[in-house]
Formats: C-alpha cells, structure tokens, sequence
C-alpha cells in the first residue's frame, strides 16, 4: 500500500507540474503585446533602458529556474559520474553553477564542452570573457 500512495504523489505532482507549465507557457504568449505596451508608455529615451532591464529579469529567472527544475538532467550529462550534485538550487543561475562545477574540476566530458561554448557565445555576442568562471565568483 506505501508504493502505491508514493506513485499516487508522483503522479500528482507530475500533473501539477504539467499545468503550471502549461500556464506558463500561456502567460509568455499573453505577454507580449503588455510588453510592448509598457515599452511604449515609457517616453523615448527610456525605452531601450526598460527593455534591456525586463529582458535581464526574465534571463535571469529563467536560467534559475531551469537550474532547478532541469537538475535531474544538469546533473546526469553535465557532471562526471558519481559526482556530488551542484545543479537544483532555484537561487543560482546555471552558469554559476557550471562555473563551480568548472573549477571544482566535476564537468564530465559534455560539461566541458558545453562550458566551451557557453564562454564562446558570451564571448562573441555579449563581450564576456570566461564567463562561468566569472559567474562563478559572483554572488547569486
């Protein structure tokens, strides 16, 4: 009888989780146009500064978020085998997370390459250097 009320949670909380993504997903959709909205009601000079600080918050949270919820995942292909668990903490990005994980010398194979090309496209589109390592020493 425990099994079956442990798989009745599970499965409870794999439907939860279902519709709060499905939500979600409706909410980014509905956004848009109160987006643009808002970036028009602010006066012209300051529409680029509000853009740029709307699209950083919702980076930022989105990238904690995925550290958590993906960490079964993050931690399966990014880490070497048997390692201590570094992703799943909903307050840390998943570059300070790979950039702990870098230095603690725990990326797995996938890990390093993706750490690779993670600092390659900071580097080339947003002007970053080491960005992981970077994001690792900064406070979250």
């Amino acid at each position: 009888m425990k099994h079956i009320e442990i798989i009745l949670k599970i499965l409870g909380i794999c439907i939860a989780f279902f519709v709060v993504r499905m939500l979600w997903a409706m909410m980014d959709i509905a956004n848009v146009p109160f987006l643009i909205y808002r970036i028009f009601l602010q006066p012209k000079t300051e529409r680029a500064a509000y853009f740029e600080k709307w699209s950083n918050n919702a980076l930022f949270s989105t990238d904690q978020n995925s550290n958590a919820v993906h960490s079964p995942i993050w931690n399966t292909i990014m880490l070497k085998r048997w390692s201590e668990e570094f992703y799943g903490n909903p307050d840390e990005t998943l570059s300070h997370v790979e950039g702990k994980a870098w230095y603690a010398d725990r990326l797995g194979k996938f890990g390093q390459l993706f750490g690779h090309v993670h600092n390659w496209i900071y580097a080339t589109f947003l002007g970053e250097q080491n960005h992981i390592q970077n994001a690792a020493n900064r406070p979250q």
